[in-house]
């Protein structure tokens, strides 16, 4: 079983995610799950974006990236969040 650790995401989850799918093609596995620790970067609602975010999607819309995984839009490898600073941060419970 793989699990895959990545840190302070901070919305590339597209990157993310591309990684994961290249090291399965590349070794010929399966990851069964991604452990995600630090800051991820999540802001479904906007209006609660602090300045510092906001700042940095100005000029890396990516900053944004996790909003399609969030509404569903897109799907992926399961996904465990270990938060570091939670600003702004409400995911729905599964």
């Amino acid at each position: 079983m793989i699990l895959a650790v990545f840190g302070d995401v901070h919305g590339a989850l597209d990157a993310m995610y591309w990684c994961v799918r290249r090291f399965e093609e590349k070794h010929r596995v399966r990851v069964v799950g991604v452990l995600q620790v630090g800051d991820m970067g999540v802001f479904p609602d906007l209006a609660r974006l602090d300045q510092a975010t906001w700042k940095r999607a100005k000029e890396d819309p990516t900053e944004l990236g996790a909003a399609d995984y969030v509404s569903g839009k897109k799907r992926a490898t399961p996904h465990v969040v270990c938060p570091g600073k939670p600003r702004g941060l409400r995911l729905p419970h599964a």
